[in-house]
Order: structure tokens, then sequence, then C-alpha cells
């Protein structure tokens, strides 16, 4: 019979409610150095981003053995096999720091100088400790690059997986190997050990495919999340960003510390009404979408930064972060020729249209409603200049 207690360990279900707790603040602080700093010095934010999972592995270490203060294998060894198995957790989550593989090496180097400091030194045993870590790091890289793959032949890989980490958890555990009978240590490794082995295992994979179902409830409430967040940020009819957006975007822009010039363009299609009356309203809906539909791809080529948003009717404001005016002015000339050059065709009417629009450079500090009125007089001066153009004055 399986001995579920030797499994799972000492107050399991304890520790297993505090490692979401721990991976959910990993994640938090991971997003906000990725939110702030990822422009700035890359080995900077590769320190920020090791630290922070340093320190939050070893305050689950450190949980971990408040929680069960007596365990044989030690401070360092004890619940090895449920800290290895949340490090491979959290690399089933979805990063967008692309060396993130890496950042693990670091704590896996502090807990090579703290065996080192709390165990004795004998070179076979230091030798099998570096082949473990070096293992599992395999494992890591494994998972991280090839995760959604792994996930979907879950049944497949996680196994495999769990053996991976589980030879890792063995080889880590000879730093307690102490026995010098040679015989004790065959009847051992005959009798105990392969049950041993097979019970870690269990407890390896049961954890993966637990994290998984977990995992998969998240991602149905992140995925309605996000069809709630569509919902409200959205236009229905162009599927840009609406005038909600736009005011929420140019606010945090306005008190950000971070940014401190961005680029705000305000557009409209010539004769709109024009184009409504002669040829039906439908027309105007077909217009609207099929122009954002150019300006999305005239940004994608331009491989510029810029939000389009939907302010209402047939008005557009486009923000432009770190970017002058004079630099918005170029990619909006170019969004200007594709649209004019573009032949509009609805129910057998063959039609051309053509926008103007005005720039506003932001270089300090000013409210929401001084940044609408200039960017505004400018969208004026390309009307009362002949429509079809960009204006932006120059300082």
């Amino acid at each position: 019979m399986i001995d579920f207690t030797n499994i799972l360990g000492k107050e399991f279900m304890v520790k297993l409610f505090v490692i979401p707790t721990v991976l959910g603040f990993l994640f938090v602080f991971r997003h906000i150095i990725n939110h702030y700093l990822k422009h700035t010095n890359k080995y900077l934010v590769f320190c920020l981003y090791s630290l922070n999972f340093f320190v939050w592995m070893a305050i689950l270490r450190i949980l971990f053995n408040r929680i069960d203060p007596n365990a044989v294998q030690g401070y360092l060894i004890s619940d090895i096999s449920l800290m290895l198995v949340t490090i491979v957790v959290n690399y089933f989550l979805y990063s967008l720091y692309d060396y993130a593989e890496y950042t693990v090496i670091p704590t896996l180097v502090v807990f090579l100088g703290l065996y080192l400091f709390t165990y004795e030194f004998d070179w076979l045993k230091v030798l099998a400790v570096i082949a473990g870590l070096v293992l599992f790091w395999f494992t890591i890289m494994k998972v991280f690059r090839h995760r959604e793959y792994i996930n979907k032949y879950s049944l497949i890989f996680y196994p495999i997986i769990g053996f991976a980490v589980n030879i890792s958890v063995f080889l880590l555990y000879s730093t307690i190997a102490t026995w010098h009978d040679s015989y004790f240590l065959e009847v051992y490794i005959k009798t105990s050990l392969p049950i041993y082995f097979f019970q870690i295992y269990i407890k390896i994979v049961f954890l993966l495919f637990l994290a998984k179902i977990v995992f998969s409830a998240i991602n149905i409430i992140i995925k309605e999340y996000n069809l709630m967040k569509k919902n409200i940020y959205i236009d229905d009819l162009t599927q840009v960003y609406n005038r909600r957006k736009f005011e929420e975007v140019l606010k945090d822009l306005l008190i950000s510390k971070n940014i401190t010039m961005f680029s705000v363009v305000l557009f409209d299609v010539d004769a709109f009404k024009h184009i409504n009356d002669t040829y039906g309203h439908g027309s105007g809906d077909y217009v609207l979408k099929r122009l954002c539909e150019l300006v999305k791809e005239t940004l994608k080529e331009e491989q510029s930064n810029g939000q389009l948003f939907r302010y209402g009717g047939d008005e557009f404001f486009l923000i432009f972060r770190n970017v002058t005016g004079m630099n918005a002015k170029f990619v909006m000339e170019k969004v200007l020729r594709k649209i004019s050059g573009e032949l509009f065709e609805y129910r057998g009417h063959c039609f051309k249209i053509t926008i103007s629009a005005g720039i506003s450079e932001i270089t300090e500090f000013m409210d929401r409603n001084e940044v609408i009125h200039q960017v505004d007089e400018s969208l004026y001066v390309a009307k009362h200049k002949g429509k079809n153009q960009v204006y932006y004055k120059e300082d």
C-alpha cells in the first residue's frame, strides 16, 4: 500500500496553499519590472529579474522551514522536490522577458554555495549536486521554450519532465547520503531506494497535473476578463480602441514620469457627410472600418508604436509614445498617401476619400483639455489649408 504521508510530506496542504501566493507575488513584481524598466539597461533588467526570482524562492524556502521546522533532511534539502516543482510551474507561465530561463541560474548558484557551506565537502557529492542542478536547468529551459507544445501533450511530456526533476532531486539528496557501511548501502539501494524514488516521482507528476488544472481555470478567468475589457475598451464598429480607452491612456501619459514626450494626432474624414448622403449610411460604416484597417497596416509597416482610437463619428486619435511631432508627421503623411490611393467599393459604387490630420507634440505638463484644444487647432489649420494634408506647427 502506498503511504501518502511519505509521498506528500508533512503539512502538504499548507505548503500547497503557500506556493500560489509566492508565485503570485513573483509574477506581480516581474510585471512591474517589465512595465517600467524593460527599455533600460539589459544587464540591469536581468539582475532585477534574477533578484526577484531569488527573493521569492528564498521566502518560499523559509516558509517551508517554518511550517515543518523539524525536517530530518535539514533546512536546505527538505521539501526540495516541492521547491523544484514550484520553479518548473513558474516557467510554465508566460513571460514577456526573452531570457527568463537564465534568471534562475543565480538562484541555483547560491544553492550550490550554500551546499558547500553547509555540508561536508566531498568531490563525489559536489559533482552529483552540480549534475542535478545542470539537469534541472536544462529541464527548465526546455519547459520555457516549448511550454505550449508540452501543455498540449501533457499526458506524454509531464511524466518525462517529472522523471527529469526526480533525478535532479535524488542527485541533490546525495548531500545527506552519509552511509559508510557498504553492505547497508547496498541493501538500501535494492529495497528502500526504488520505493522512495517512485513515491517522490508520483508526488512530482501529481503536482504538475494539479498545476495544469489550476492554470486551466485561471486561463478561463483571464479570457473572460479580456473579453470584458474588449467590450469596455474596443469600438464595436471599427474594432480599434474607443474614447474611454483614449481618455485613460492620455491621463496616464500626462502623469507619467517615465514618458516625458509623446505626440497626439487627431484626424477625420474629409466630407464624410457627403459620403453618407451620396452612398447611404452603410457606406459610412464601411469607410470607417476600411480606414482603420489601412491606418493599422501603415503603423505596422512603419513599425510605429502608435495607438489608434475612435473618438466619435469619423474622428480618430493616434498617440505615439516617445515620438516627436516631426516623426509622427512623417508616419501620418504615409497614412494619407495610402488612404488617398485606395479605391473604396460599396454596393457597386467606387469612390475615393481623403483625411486631414493635426499633430501636437507634448513635452511639458498639460491638462487633458489643453492637449485636446492644441491638437484640434492643428486639425483646423489642416482643413483650412485645403484638406487631405497633415499639419504640425514646429516651435
